[in-house]
């Protein structure tokens, strides 16, 4: 399997839970934290559970109980809304307003 990012290392996990023996190549020289954000909503928990894995993205996600969309000047877009089975990947909760996106 080439690269260690979320497709490879979801990828390796589903071969290797068929039985198939997976070398995982990356090319990096370390894996580590990108400063990126990542939201993991209802379609990526449900293929996480398939995989087996969803235990470790709860001990170490804060779930996301709502959305909002906000312009460059704050001005709210869309929202909050209610969502559910949403996480944002953290080892803390995340403060109220802390994710969003600007349009």
């Amino acid at each position: 399997m080439l690269g260690a990012g979320i497709a490879g290392l979801a990828s390796a996990i589903a071969l290797r839970g068929a039985g198939y023996r997976v070398e995982l190549i990356e090319q990096a020289s370390a894996l580590t934290t990108a400063g990126a954000a990542l939201s993991l909503w209802a379609n990526a928990m449900t293929a996480l559970r398939r995989l087996g894995i969803e235990g470790v993205i709860e001990r170490e996600a804060a779930p996301i109980a709502t959305l909002g969309v906000a312009a460059r000047d704050g001005r709210s877009l869309m929202g909050p809304v209610a969502v559910q089975d949403a996480w944002l990947p953290t080892r803390s909760p995340a403060p109220a307003g802390s994710a969003r996106w600007a349009c």
